[in-house]
């Protein structure tokens, strides 16, 4: 699953789901646990992966049959 966000800044894409913006060419994990990367076109890509750092974790939906992948340190999620 991805996201393609169309926010964009001259050097810098926006992430708009929390309000962060980064440097084209760099890449980072959200705070849902999505790997998003800044292209040089300044477009941006965000995807779930089916590797995860350990301290995420995944959890299934079984109403919208889907996995959603958070924190293990989010109490909110």
């Amino acid at each position: 699953m991805c996201w393609y966000p169309s926010l964009i800044c001259m050097r810098q894409c926006l992430y708009d789901k929390d309000g962060t913006w980064h440097d084209i060419g760099s890449s980072w994990r959200t705070s849902d646990c999505m790997k998003c990367y800044c292209q040089a076109s300044r477009d941006m890509s965000c995807c779930q992966s089916r590797s995860f750092p350990d301290d995420c974790m995944k959890e299934f939906d079984q109403k919208a049959c889907k996995y959603n992948m958070f924190k293990k340190n989010d109490p909110c999620r």
